[in-house]
């Protein structure tokens, strides 16, 4: 396969998949997957819990645990192809070309050290700045994520900010070094609503202010329909329908998108909350990635499958500019 030729693609992921392996069983947790992300677009990765969302993120970083594999596949940044770099080089461009925000900032960052320590301490790493120049950056970053009484900030442990500020910290420390692609997974789970909107305001202005391409990871639809240019569904570690959001929120076409978006809460007028749909076989016919079925994965849960939908494995199908879906009905689905 050819490198890409498009200059504003940032990211370019070519039939990745990734396999976790233990004595008896593999785990097909990403499983051909393909998408790009262009400079100032917003691509979000959207499906249930263990779908393969987070795995297909920590692969991009090749930070994939002990027991992780990537198997086939390209991870193209910038044309260079990160599947087949060597840790040093991963180390070198982690924080400076790809940043990352986690769900959990408490966790992400380091307990024991002060904020600015650990924001400064990427500005010495990767530009071999002396203290004084990478504070200042530090405290500059601090202002630009919008945290107040930066002195005194940089200063503090985590444990000593709140939900709020521990994920503007995480954002400073993932943009600090000014990467062209940030990886945003799950980045306003932990927080409440209003916390959660500022969040996403603030993404979204740095986001314009520095041509970031943004991979966001989320099973909200809410944040979705907000921050996404570009969507794709994943199911059983596979992407099974991806397009324009605008296209895949009014006119979905794989049963499983369909459903989803039926789960979302809404308010309707006058009638208060609408009644969500609750998507079959939740407790027990999701499938086991150990060991998938030949057809398409979706096939028990779904009211529209087919006698064949449990032996052919669909294939990527247009249906309309830039809108691909896998599956045997997609010409019916319309």
């Amino acid at each position: 396969m050819q490198k890409q030729s498009d200059k504003s693609e940032i990211l370019h992921v070519s039939r990745l998949s990734v396999h976790y392996h233990d004595q008896k069983s593999v785990v097909r947790a990403v499983d051909d997957v393909s998408f790009s992300v262009k400079k100032g677009q917003t691509l979000a990765v959207v499906g249930e819990s263990g779908c393969g969302k987070s795995t297909l993120a920590l692969s991009l970083f090749r930070l994939l645990p002990p027991a992780g594999q990537l198997v086939s596949g390209q991870i193209l940044l910038h044309g260079q192809d990160l599947a087949t770099k060597s840790e040093k080089y991963m180390q070198a461009i982690r924080g400076k070309e790809i940043g990352l925000i986690l769900q959990d900032a408490l966790s992400a960052l380091n307990p024991v050290l002060r904020i600015g320590t650990q924001i400064a301490e990427l500005y010495q790493h990767h530009f071999r700045d002396d203290r004084r120049n990478a504070k200042r950056k530090a405290l500059d970053m601090l202002a630009k994520v919008s945290l107040p009484n930066v002195e005194r900030t940089y200063t503090l442990y985590p444990h000593q900010l709140s939900g709020g500020q521990r994920q503007r910290v995480a954002i400073a420390l993932a943009l600090a070094c000014k990467p062209k692609l940030l990886v945003a997974d799950e980045p306003t789970t932990a927080l409440d609503v209003s916390l959660q909107n500022g969040i996403l305001a603030l993404l979204s202005n740095l986001q314009q202010e520095m041509g970031l391409a943004v991979l966001l990871i989320s099973h909200d639809l809410g944040v979705v329909a907000q921050m996404a240019d570009q969507i794709a569904v994943m199911y059983a570690g596979r992407i099974v329908e991806q397009g324009p959001s605008a296209d895949v929120f009014q006119l979905p076409v794989h049963p499983y998108t369909k459903m989803l978006l039926e789960a979302m809460p809404r308010m309707l007028p006058g009638q208060g909350f609408k009644k969500t749909y609750r998507i079959s076989g939740q407790n027990h016919e999701v499938p086991d990635l150990r060991n998938l079925p030949a057809g398409c994965a979706f096939a028990p849960r779904c009211p529209l499958r087919l006698p064949a939908c449990s032996d052919i494995l669909p294939t990527e199908t247009a249906i309309r500019s830039n809108h691909i879906v896998r599956c045997l009905q997609s010409g019916q689905n319309q």
